[in-house]
C-alpha cells in the first residue's frame, strides 16, 4: 500500500536539498524502464535472454536498450522464466514482479531494481528466490450468508459490543435499507472480533471492511483507486481519481475482497450514472480533494457490502497519535505491484504542524495527515480514494480521511496525507 503527490510529473525523484514528490495514489502505469546494463548470471530461458545476448545486441546497434514495463495484472503470468540468482545467491527465476512480495522486496524498492530481469524482451521482471512463497494470500471466504444468518451474527456481535445507532462520534444517517439485520448500523463490520490490524498490517478478512468499494476502468476491469460507501446510491472518493475520467469509462465493485476472482458472487457491480467532484478541488494543490459517484441502481446491503460511519467534526483532531487504518489494493511498495486481495495497514495519525515540517508545499487545514514513523506502513498507488479508518470504543469504524496524496510510499519521518473528511460534512451532505 503506498501513496502519491499533487505534481504533474507523477515519477520524478528527489533532487538534491529538495524534498521529493510523488506520484498522487490512483494507480497508473509505471513508465518504461531502461534494461540495466548487466544483470549477472542470468540464463536463457523461458521468453528470455541471457545477459551477454542483451549486451551483444546494444552493442551491434545504435538503438538504446530494450525499454520494458511492468505487465498489467491481465498480462501477468503467475509461472517462471528464466533461471538466476536471487538474494544471498539463491537459485531462483525470473517473475512477474507482482508474483514476488517477499519482505526483502516489500521494503527496500531499490533492492528491486537490483535484481530486475526480462521476460519476454518485453517486461521487466524480477529474480525471485524458488524455495519462497512469497505472493500474500487471500483468506478462505465462507459462502455469503442468507439475511437470517446474517442477522444472528450481527446479533451476537451487538451482544458483545453494545452500541448506539446514534451515540456520540456518529453522525445520525437514516437507517439503510435492504440491510440483513435490524440493529446493526453504519460502520459495524459482520466479521466476528474484527480488530485493528497488528503492526505491519498484511491481509484483511473477507468481510472485514465491507463498505470498502473498488474503482475500476471499464474497458479492462484494471483497478486503480478505492471508495467507500455512504448509502445504497453513493461512494465517496478522491476527487484526483476522476482527472480525465468520464461516467462512462468507470465501473465501481462493492462487496470486493479477491480481484483475482471475477466471479466472486458476493460482489455486486455498478455502472456511474454521477460524478460530483467538490468544485474548488484544485489539482495542482490536491486541496478539495473529495467526489462522490452515484450508482445506477441501489446496492444491496449484506455480509460483504455495508455503509461506514462519517465522523464526528471532532475525531480527526482527537486522533493525534492515534493509529488509524488503511485498506486498499494499491500496490506493495513505491513502483512495486498492486495486490490482488484487499490490504489493510495501521498507521498513527500526526499532529499538523509536525507534518508540515515534512513537505515544502502548504499542508492545509482541510488536510490529515498519517503514517509508520519508521517507514513501511503506508498507502501507496492504487489507494487513492480509499479511507484512513478510526474505530470507536463502541466497535464502529468511522471514516476521518481520503488517500490523497504522498512522497513515495512508506518512507520514514514521511507521512502521506489524505483528505480530512470532517471538514466535508455539510458538502457530503448536500450532496448524497
Amino acid at each position: 500500500m503506498g501513496k502519491a503527490g499533487p505534481v504533474t510529473n507523477q515519477w520524478c525523484t528527489r533532487l538534491l536539498g529538495e524534498a521529493p514528490l510523488a506520484p498522487d495514489r490512483a494507480s497508473s502505469p509505471l513508465p518504461n524502464l531502461p534494461f540495466p546494463g548487466v544483470i549477472k548470471d542470468q540464463k536463457g530461458g523461458k521468453g528470455g535472454k541471457t545477459s551477454t545476448d542483451i549486451k551483444k545486441t546494444t552493442s551491434d546497434s545504435s538503438t538504446e536498450a530494450p525499454k520494458l514495463v511492468v505487465a498489467k495484472a491481465s498480462e501477468a503470468k503467475d509461472e517462471p522464466y528464466q533461471e538466476c540468482k536471487s538474494i544471498g545467491d539463491l537459485p531462483g527465476h525470473c517473475r512477474h514482479i507482482r508474483f514476488c512480495l517477499i519482505n526483502e522486496f516489500r521494503t527496500n524498492y531499490t533492492l528491486v531494481s537490483y535484481y530486475n530481469c526480462p521476460i519476454q524482451d518485453k517486461y521487466v521482471g524480477v529474480c525471485c528466490p524458488d524455495d519462497r512463497d512469497s505472493r500474500p494470500k487471500a483468506v478462505p471466504v465462507k459462502p455469503l450468508k442468507s439475511d437470517e444468518e446474517a442477522a444472528e451474527e450481527e446479533a451476537r456481535i451487538l451482544a458483545k459490543n453494545p452500541q448506539r445507532i446514534d451515540g456520540p462520534g456518529v453522525v445520525k444517517r437514516p437507517s439503510p435499507l435492504g440491510a440483513p439485520g435490524k440493529n446493526r448500523g453504519c460502520g459495524v463490520s459482520a466479521v466476528s472480533g474484527a480488530e485493528p490490524p497488528k503492526a505491519g498490517g498484511g491481509v484483511s478478512d473477507p468481510g472485514e471492511y465491507p463498505w470498502m468499494a473498488a474503482i475500476l476502468n471499464a474497458k479492462d476491469n484494471e483497478q486503480f483507486c478505492g471508495g467507500v460507501i455512504l448509502d445504497q446510491t453513493h461512494v465517496l472518493t478522491a476527487a484526483h481519481c476522476l482527472i480525465r475520467k468520464r461516467q462512462s469509462e468507470l465501473v465501481v465493485v462493492l462487496g470486493e475482497y479477491d480481484l483475482t476472482s471475477p466471479n466472486e458472487t458476493r460482489s455486486q457491480k455498478f455502472k456511474v450514472v454521477n460524478i460530483r467532484r467538490h468544485e474548488r478541488f484544485d489539482m495542482h494543490t490536491y486541496e478539495n480533494d473529495i467526489a462522490i459517484f452515484t450508482l445506477d441502481r441501489p446496492a444491496v446491503f449484506n455480509t460483504y457490502v455495508w455503509p461506514v460511519c462519517l465522523p464526528d467534526p471532532s475525531d480527526a483532531k482527537n486522533a493525534v497519535n492515534q493509529t488509524a487504518v488503511v485498506t486498499g489494493w494499491g500496490t506493495m511498495y513505491y513502483g512495486g505491484p498492486a495486490a490482488t486481495v484487499l490490504m489493510e495497514v495501521g498507521v498513527p495519525v500526526w499532529d499538523s504542524s509536525q507534518c508540515q515540517k515534512r513537505y515544502t508545499q502548504p499542508v492545509l487545514k482541510t488536510a490529515v495527515c498519517a503514517g509508520g514513523y519508521e517507514g513501511g506502513k503506508d498507502s501507496c498507488q492504487g489507494d487513492s480514494g480509499g479511507p484512513l479508518m478510526m474505530q470507536k470504543e463502541d466497535g464502529r469504524w468511522t471514516n476521518i480521511g481520503i488517500v490523497s496524496y504522498g512522497i513515495r510510499c512508506g518512507e520514514p519521518l514521511q507521512p502521506g496525507v489524505y483528505t480530512r473528511v470532517t471538514e466535508y460534512l455539510q458538502w457530503i451532505q448536500n450532496n448524497t
